[in-house]
This record gives C-alpha cells, structure tokens and sequence, in this order.
C-alpha cells in the first residue's frame, strides 16, 4: 500500500502521460485533439483563461481572478504535538464541508487526494460547463485543410485493394458507401469521389445514418469483377500451387507440411481432387475452375451428378430450330430435361448448376436413389469404360465452344473420371 501522497499522484501523472503517446499512435482509428485551432495545446489555453489569466489582465480584475493563488490559499500548514509531545508540521486542505488534514495514516493520504481532486474538479468546472467540443471539433479535425486531407485519407483507405486489368472492367458495377450522421455535410466528400471516379458518380451513393456525430466511414466496391481482371490472384496462384504441390515444374521441391488453407468443405474437397489429376490421370497440377470447385459443395448431389455422367445417362440433343441444346437424365424409367442451355454455352455447365440447385426439379429423394444405383456392381464395366476412353467422346465437341466452357467442360470430365475411377475398384 502506498505510504505517502507523492506515491499515489506520480504514478497516475506518468499513466496519463502513456495514455496520451497510446492514443496518439492509434493512426486511422481514432483522433484525439491536444491542440486548438490555431496549434496551442487546449491545457494551455484552458489555463490562461479559466484559471491564470495573464499578468496584463489581472491589474483591474477581481481578487479571485487567479485561480491558482485561490486554490492554494485553502493550504496552510498546522502547528501539533504528537502523543510523545514531539512538535509536528501537518498540511491542512480547507475542503467544501471540513478540513482535512494530511498525516501518516493511509485513510488520511487517500482522504487527502479525494480533497485535492475536488478541488481540481470544482476550479475546473467552468472548462466543462462552457467549452463546447463541437466548436473545438470545428476549428480543428473538421476545419478545412484537415476535412480534405481526411476526405483524402478515408477513399485511399477504402479503395479496392486490388490490382485490376481496366480494359476487362467494363461490366463492372463501382459504388460508394459512406456511412454517417445525418447531420454531417458530404458534398466534399461526393465531389471528391467523383474526380477520383467518374463511374462512382454515375453509379450513385449509398448513405447508411450512424448516431455518433462525429463519424464518418467510407467503403467502396467493386460488383461483377471477372476473376481473369483480378491481376494480383496471379502471384496468389503462385503461392496456392507451391504450398499444395501444385506446379507445373519438373524441378520443383515438394512442400511436405502445406499449410491448411480450406475455409470450405468444397475447397478441401478440391484439393484431394486436383493431387489425383496427377497421380490417376497423369496430367500436369493443376487448379480445378471455381464453378466445379463450388460444385462440390453437396456431396450427394455432386457424385449423383458426376457418376451420371460417367455412367452415361446424360446426354445432349440440339433444339429443333434453334442453335442451342439442352442436356437431359435418361435412365431406364425416365427423361428428365435440364434447363435449356445459354447461347454459347456448353449444356453441361447450365446442367451441373441446376442440378446442384433445383430442388424441385431434381428432390433429394430422387438424388438419393441415383447414387445409390451408381454405387452398386452393375455400373463397374460402364465407368472403366468411361474413365479409360468414354470421356473423349465429350472433349471432341468442345472445338464448338468458347475457351471458358472448354475449361470448366474439361475440368468437369476430369472429376467425373476420378469418381468413375473410384467406383470402378
């Protein structure tokens, strides 16, 4: 327990002095203000006006002008003896209700500082009853070069931390989000986006109201950005394939502990498949699409899907009149038509999404009989078949299709070979 006054004041001095360096180093979080707006510090000022006026203006001012010489007049030293007679000098406090006299005694030494820290509060009462923060909040964070610089601050901040290919942006749909209190003026902040970006401003705003009145947030977005715009997922690319032994290098060093990366059970999923392109099928490492990635999200729905097609039960017939087709399920009990594939694109993409996603069309209970008959001794034969030669029959269309339904195409005759393999054993 501390013993005297000076060991409970110095330490809370030192604390408020870390406070301040802290909260000073917190940069694009949060601001505090030391300093008024023409650059003195606010306790410097608040001194010369509410507690020590300068010496100029206490000729003709009244005698409790100075605060300060008021404040130490409630001290004066005390003059006692102690049990054994010996003479003691004791400091006295003239408080509000009583006097309170500083001795030895841990209850007093606290009494005391509670004495002190009143009368701090008391002479101090006028900063607080008549110094607004919204007009010091005016004169410094929100005056004007400090708005720009921080309208500045809050779009570099906020912009897309991406590196992208303009010329494939054009469907790209850009937008500003800016939230903050109703009463805050955005007009800068508007115009400055729109210099930045023209597209921003065609786009229009979105405002989201907050109740602090001092708080402003901007985010901005990009919608509908193709992947193949993305520039910098190509040194993540890099990084993805060497930490799953995924390169296409004959000399490259194999990485024994990768480091887990799968947020998704799909992407995991993933990841077994894409090491069994090499080791079953002999190709070179490669990434598997993000449609057959998020293909594999149901597990049910996915080997239901990908073992019909091994198994031979889909199948694709051009519509009459038109130049498109449509994939359909042909069991021994049944036809079920897929939805009717985009102009240009392979029916099998349209088909593995509606296959995934249409309940109504294709109900859990009629997946669950699928895969359950794939899985059984007669479907063997057909899958050897399928996995050795049967796939090639569907690589030779795509010479009619654009490179993105030959990629995704390709990667979806991959994952129905690793299925028709495994169930072929």
């Amino acid at each position: 327990m501390e013993t005297n006054l000076r060991q409970i004041i110095l330490p809370r001095a030192t604390a408020l002095d870390l406070r301040r360096e802290q909260m000073d180093s917190l940069e694009h979080v949060r601001r505090y203000i030391w300093n008024d707006g023409d650059g003195n510090p606010l306790q410097d000022v608040w001194y010369s006006r509410y507690l020590v006026p300068p010496i100029e203006k206490l000729k003709n001012a009244p005698p409790d002008a100075d605060k300060r010489q008021v404040a130490l007049r409630q001290f004066f030293w005390r003059v006692r003896a102690d049990a054994d007679g010996a003479i003691q000098a004791q400091l006295v406090l003239v408080g509000e209700n009583a006097e309170i006299a500083l001795d030895e005694t841990p209850s007093a030494i606290h009494a005391f500082e509670r004495a002190m820290l009143d009368l701090a509060n008391r002479h101090c009462a006028p900063i607080v009853a008549e110094e607004s923060l919204a007009e010091i909040i005016a004169a410094t964070a929100f005056n004007e070069d400090n708005t720009r610089a921080s309208i500045a601050a809050l779009l570099d901040g906020s912009k897309v931390q991406l590196q992208l290919r303009s010329e494939m942006l054009r469907a790209a749909i850009p937008n500003l989000v800016i939230a903050a209190n109703e009463a805050v003026d955005l007009t800068r902040l508007q115009q400055e986006a729109t210099e930045r970006s023209g597209r921003i401003g065609a786009t229009g705003y979105k405002r989201l109201d907050v109740t602090d009145p001092y708080s402003v947030t901007v985010n901005q977005r990009i919608a509908a950005v193709p992947l193949e715009a993305i520039e910098s997922l190509e040194r993540a690319h890099g990084a993805y394939r060497a930490n799953h032994n995924l390169l296409n290098q004959a000399n490259a060093r194999k990485n024994d502990r990768p480091t887990l990366s799968a947020v998704y059970e799909a992407e995991a999923v993933a990841l077994d498949l894409e090491a069994l392109i090499r080791e079953r099928l002999r190709e070179s490492p490669m990434l598997l699409h993000p449609v057959v990635v998020a293909s594999l999200t149901d597990a049910q729905r996915t080997l239901s899907f990908y073992l019909a097609l091994a198994a031979g039960e889909l199948e694709t017939r051009k519509v009459k009149g038109q130049d498109r087709f449509v994939l359909s399920l042909v069991t021994d009990s049944e036809t079920r038509d897929f939805p009717l594939a985009p102009q240009g694109e392979h029916p099998l993409i349209g088909g593995l999404v509606a296959f995934l996603n249409d309940q109504a069309r294709f109900p859990n209970e009629f997946v669950d009989v699928l895969a359950q008959r794939y899985q059984s001794d007669d479907y063997t034969g057909v899958f050897t078949t399928f996995y050795r030669r049967g796939w090639k029959d569907w690589a030779d269309e795509l010479d009619n299709y654009d490179e993105r339904s030959t990629v995704i195409v390709s990667d979806i005759l991959r994952v129905a070979r690793l299925y028709a393999d495994r169930f072929s054993r």
